[in-house]
């Protein structure tokens, strides 16, 4: 039975004009049960009585200890420490756990700041959790976000390197694909862009940093340790497109 969120995910990529086969791929379930899902009208309406068993039942004592203890650890560490204790089960299933069982922390009061059209974008770059077999080699997939402060339009693509060849081709394609180059860009701290960050003094890479000023825009590095860093780049949709799409082949992928 798929969820609320699959089933408008399947007939938004429909739309889009992505096949079964890539729905498929990306939600990862069988094209059979996406075929079932784009003929149905209605979304899907399921009330279980009994509770799910649940794979997690021999380290919850674990994840609720890391979580009252940190409370900001994110879903994709505490995956990566249950892989190392045996768990063999999903990514999905530790982050539904940790979004709802993270204690709750005193609400903290940041201003918040908008960007002008073409004022700014923002750049992450993730690493999903497993490897592709890419031309016969076993290699790392990453994803690349580029996120306009304003529209929040948003481009991605994935790659098997994170090079600074690699980041700027994406760069080029992002701006591409998104109409424009805006005036600045966020980085948080990738150590291709910025090389050296020590309280308000940055050293970017020196090659990166010629090709900002031949295209004509700014870099920015968000300050460390800054919570309300970034804002605009959606962590929590980010982390579960990585999760989702960890079997698709590198290429572009526009949001």
């Amino acid at each position: 039975m798929i969820t609320l969120e699959e089933w408008m995910t399947i007939k938004t990529l429909n739309k889009k004009g992505c096949s079964q086969r890539g729905i498929a791929a990306v939600l990862g379930i069988s094209r059979n049960t996406v075929k079932r899902r784009l003929v149905d009208e209605h979304p899907p309406h399921y009330h279980r009585t009994e509770p799910y068993p649940t794979i997690l039942e021999d380290y919850m004592d674990y994840l609720t200890e890391r979580l009252k203890t940190y409370p900001t650890l994110t879903a994709d560490r505490l995956y990566r420490e249950l892989q190392e204790q045996g768990y063999d089960g999903s990514y999905e299933t530790v982050a539904r756990y940790v979004r709802t069982h993270r204690p709750e922390r005193d609400p903290q009061a940041y201003e918040r700041f908008e960007t002008p059209p073409g004022r700014q974008a923002q750049v992450d770059w993730g690493e999903c959790p497993d490897s592709i077999v890419h031309f016969g080699v076993m290699r790392k997939l990453y994803v690349f976000s580029m996120t306009l402060g304003y529209s929040r339009a948003q481009y991605i693509e994935f790659t098997v390197d994170m090079t600074i060849a690699t980041l700027i081709r994406c760069h080029l394609n992002g701006f591409r694909y998104l109409g424009g180059i805006p005036d600045e860009v966020l980085y948080d701290n990738m150590k291709t862009v910025v090389t050296e960050h020590v309280g308000d003094n940055v050293r970017f890479n020196e090659r990166f940093l010629d090709f900002a000023n031949h295209y004509g825009f700014s870099p920015r590095a968000t300050r460390v340790c800054y919570k309300g860093k970034g804002g605009k780049v959606d962590r929590l949709r980010l982390e579960q497109f990585l999760h989702r799409s960890q079997h698709r082949e590198p290429g572009s992928d526009k949001q």
